[in-house]
């Protein structure tokens, strides 16, 4: 998998416990160490065991094309508890017209 830079990628992640059970998620896609983008429960749709992020094109132009994006979840439930998913690594692809599609000019 990979994320091409300019697209509307669905992600899916299959979870162990049903996210209805969450009370808090955060979604954390990060190069070069650093947080680039950051979604939440909020951001994202919810089918059985499954949570479903689309991501903007806005979203994916933030990321450096060339470069590592790590994927993590943090999720909370209601008595307190704290988990977080093994990190996911993926790459960054490059368009060769940058920009968000209905903004770009002949």
């Amino acid at each position: 998998m990979s994320i091409v830079r300019g697209t509307t990628p669905q992600l899916v992640f299959t979870c162990n416990i049903p996210p209805q059970e969450f009370s808090i998620c955060h979604i954390a896609f990060s190069q070069s160490n650093k947080v680039i983008l950051l979604k939440t429960l909020e951001d994202c749709s919810i089918q059985d065991n499954d949570l479903i992020l689309t991501l903007t094109e806005e979203d994916t132009l933030a990321f450096t094309s060339g470069r590592d994006v790590e994927i993590q979840l943090r999720v909370g439930y209601s008595d307190g508890t704290r988990d977080a998913s093994n990190i996911i690594e993926t790459t960054a692809d490059r368009i060769l017209e940058d920009g968000v599609l209905s903004e770009i000019t002949s």
